[in-house]
């Protein structure tokens, strides 16, 4: 799951990287919301804090006292 997300996180950096300041200006349309409408760069930022908020619910997950023994049972 972490090697997914990681590569992931990759993916979308390397999308990022051509990008300059006119292309992350233009507008866009939500793609959960159609009413809602916003900058490029602020989807961008968007993407940021979401992939950020499951950075931390793995970090607490990992720091629960029960993780290491579920990595140790065999699946079903």
């Amino acid at each position: 799951m972490i090697d997914r997300f990681a590569a992931t996180q990759h993916g979308l950096i390397e999308r990022l990287r051509p990008l300059d300041a006119s292309d992350l200006r233009p507008i866009m349309v939500s793609p959960f919301v159609a009413q809602i409408t916003y900058s490029v760069l602020d989807g961008y930022r968007l993407i940021a804090a979401h992939q950020r908020r499951h950075v931390q619910q793995a970090e607490r997950v990992a720091e629960h006292p029960d993780f290491s023994v579920a990595l140790e049972s065999p699946t079903p």
